[in-house]
């Protein structure tokens, strides 16, 4: 498993508070980061996970991210390397959620209905 965790680097270093977010990929297997990539000025992570992305072997791994990079770009660039993923959802992600919830629901009365 892949975890990319994405933090704000120590204001100590960089003197400047919340400045440069950095994106560091830890596989959970082997307790360690496997890389770590800053994000560019005046953006995010957003653009930073499908650069790590393509840095990293994923093929068959299970990557994890933050409600930050549940993206459709960054699922499809997973799924095109034979990666598999878990994306946190926020409930302002209103339309997500509920399309989630109601393909659960489908699943599970259909499931129930055998």
């Amino acid at each position: 498993m892949i975890i990319l965790h994405i933090k704000q680097a120590l204001e100590i270093i960089f003197g400047e508070r919340g400045q440069p977010s950095v994106a560091h990929p830890f596989s959970a297997e082997h307790g360690l980061v496997i890389g770590q990539l800053a994000c560019e000025e005046k953006s995010n992570e957003i653009t930073a996970i499908p650069k790590l992305l393509e840095m990293l072997e994923i093929k068959g791994c299970i990557v994890t991210i933050d409600a930050m990079g549940t993206q459709t770009e960054i699922a499809k660039a997973i799924r095109d390397k034979e990666g598999d993923y878990i994306l946190a959802l926020k409930e302002t992600m209103d339309k997500l959620v509920f399309k989630v919830y109601y393909r659960n629901i489908i699943y599970l009365a259909g499931y129930f209905n055998r």
